[in-house]
């Protein structure tokens, strides 16, 4: 097929990672995204000399698509301290890998009690580095109950940790996604751009050198080779929908897994560095539930300074509730004193942010990569809802479009 007409529908990580394939293929793309800027669930604002994510989101360095696709240099990487702090009881635990962070071996041994678990499940976090690809109908629970994990291990260590992963509190979530989380867990350092997660899509997008990106031009109709936009209809060769699940259900009819929702506050405040997280950017939580709703929570400008004024520090914690409440707000700061050991009457809350369509709650394996021969699909909810996923997925849509029409890559 000579210069086909190529359109995608969505600006999200996915849709620009296949454009980005097509463009290295020298083919022209058409890129039509709803909102008014690229990114999709992928964020960020800034205000006042703070940066907002649209909700707790980190970049690990070691995904492999990332790599081949994003300049690392543009997005000045800032790295997160290594492990998880776990306020177990009234005392703190560290989860984390000792050879990456040997300072941390003394704390790690004080916790005797829990070393034989800790070696159980670095012996089963290990044994995921190697990629099998290998489907099982296996819950995230049912996996390291099986690895031979205490139940208070399971549910006061490691449930605390990846509810802020999986969006829900029950390890109800696939094996093959606890697995996938621990590899890179151990491959990379979650890290955050300096100037927001935003810029990685940014960064994306000024490399289209081939593509047409049309912002605030939804896609109100789709049948079969024409769309239907608010500037009238256009035929194109082929199309890739790189939309959330949400798309497919209204233009397709197709039944797909409802969304984890979660919410995050970011409070600031000024004051010693090392009075606040002994200066560490370390994730902090909570193995006790009732103690309040925090799921986890992290001081940003400890990662990355850029995240506040000079002066201030920006803290982001996260909730498995819709209540955005001042009632909820200080609900949160209480629980925050209480993670941090540290009066947070006098903290202000700057931002809110609402994420309701988070993560899609089960696997959409079964969902077909191709609708017909002249549509095909991506998107995080198609292959691994990551950012990994998100752009695998658009790679793989555009590779199989290069290969359906004869183009090599």
């Amino acid at each position: 097929m000579t210069n086909p007409k190529i359109a995608i529908i969505g600006a999200g990580l996915a849709g620009l990672s296949a454009a980005k394939i097509l463009n290295d293929a020298s083919i022209e793309v058409t890129l039509f995204e709803s909102k008014d800027t690229v990114g999709g669930r992928v964020q960020s604002k800034k205000r006042d000399g703070f940066i907002f994510d649209k909700g707790f989101q980190v970049f690990n360095p070691a995904y492999p698509t990332a790599r081949k696709l994003l300049d690392y240099e543009q997005l000045a990487l800032r790295s997160f301290d290594a492990g998880v702090s776990v306020l177990l009881n009234d005392s703190d635990f560290v989860l984390a890998n000792p050879l990456r962070s040997p300072d941390l071996i003394p704390k790690l041994l004080t916790t005797r009690t829990l070393l034989k678990d800790m070696l159980r499940f670095g012996k089963y976090a290990a044994s995921q580095l190697q990629d099998n690809d290998v489907d099982s109908e296996e819950s995230a629970y049912q996996a390291l109950s099986k690895a031979g994990i205490s139940e208070t291990f399971i549910w006061q260590v490691l449930n605390p940790f990846l509810q802020g992963v999986f969006l829900n509190n029950s390890l109800s979530s696939s094996k093959s996604f606890l697995d996938f989380v621990l590899r890179y867990f151990l491959l990379g350092k979650p890290t955050l751009p300096a100037n927001g997660m935003g810029q990685i899509p940014l960064t994306l997008a000024n490399s289209l050198t081939l593509t047409d990106i049309r912002l605030q031009t939804p896609v109100e109709k789709i049948s079969e080779r024409v769309l239907q936009t608010p500037n009238g209809s256009e035929t194109f060769d082929k199309i890739i929908i790189a939309t959330d699940s949400l798309f497919l259900q209204k233009h397709f009819n197709i039944d797909t897994p409802d969304f984890h929702f979660v919410t995050t506050w970011y409070h600031t405040t000024d004051g010693v560095r090392k009075s606040l997280a002994e200066g560490r950017g370390l994730l902090r939580v909570d193995s006790d539930s009732s103690r309040g709703p925090v799921i986890n929570t992290v001081p940003l400008s400890h990662v990355a300074s850029t995240y506040a004024p000079q002066g201030k520090h920006l803290i982001s914690s996260s909730t498995l509730s819709t209540d955005c409440s001042e009632e909820m707000e200080r609900t949160v700061r209480n629980h925050l004193s209480r993670l941090y050991a540290i009066d947070t009457t006098n903290w202000e809350c700057v931002e809110v942010i609402h994420v309701p369509h988070a993560l899609n709650k089960s696997s959409t394996a079964s969902i077909p990569l191709k609708l017909s021969h002249h549509i095909y699909l991506s998107g995080d909810w198609t292959y691994n809802t990551s950012i990994e996923g998100a752009m695998a997925s658009g790679v793989r849509a555009a590779t199989s479009l290069l290969s359906d029409i004869g183009k090599a890559i």
